[in-house]
């Protein structure tokens, strides 16, 4: 898993976006509860949204902008323990968010990068409220500049029910030319033996 990925474009490409964020090195089991909210809320937004990446290990210049290539500690890259840090990401979102934490090194600096997937049936919703961070109740999105918020707008809310009923009617039309696909091999003259499989009638 993430074998494919271009580890060095991502970590330097130093500009958020809605597929992109970046964190401060830090140590995920000192991190205060609000702290660990504001990774689900990246994840929730990101996964409603285009998918992306939260890259743990950058931090900012002078100007506000992740150029600071830290890494990791040794430390630091262990206390992200992906079934530790998965039960907390999922423990908000329902349903369960489709994310990955990988450890690359890229010249000489071990990084954390939280690998979200863009879901594939149902939009996640937040579970579970904290704080200030996260709402229940609310599909978080990711919008163009890099923010993680709730999706307010009609247009926002119909972007992620179009892509939910595309899911839904791709996965019918699929369900139906496989019935259909056995119906006609069930039907024919030679249907008895396909590939191996019987087909009783």
């Amino acid at each position: 898993m993430g074998a494919d990925i271009d580890w060095k474009s991502i970590i330097y490409r130093g500009v958020e976006s809605d597929e992109l964020d970046y964190k401060a090195a830090q140590n995920w089991l000192q991190l205060p509860r609000s702290g660990k909210a504001k990774f689900v809320r990246h994840c929730l937004a990101m996964a409603n949204t285009k998918g992306g990446y939260v890259v743990v290990g950058v931090g900012e210049d002078a100007s506000g902008q992740p150029a600071v290539f830290t890494g990791l500690t040794p430390e630091e890259a262990q206390s992200f323990d992906p079934t530790a840090v998965g039960s907390f990401i999922n423990r908000y979102a329902d349903p369960q968010i489709d994310f990955t934490l990988e450890r690359p090194v890229v010249d000489g600096k071990r990084y954390v990068v939280f690998v979200i997937r863009r879901f594939s049936s149902l939009p996640h919703v937040c579970s579970a409220g904290y704080e200030h961070e996260l709402l229940q109740g609310v599909f978080y999105i990711r919008t163009a500049d890099a923010s993680s918020r709730p999706a307010y707008r009609s247009s926002e809310i119909h972007g992620i029910i179009q892509r939910a009923m595309r899911i839904f009617i791709s996965f019918i039309g699929k369900e139906n030319s496989i019935s259909l696909i056995m119906a006609r091999i069930s039907s024919s003259p030679r249907s008895r033996q396909f590939t191996g499989i019987t087909f009783v009638s």
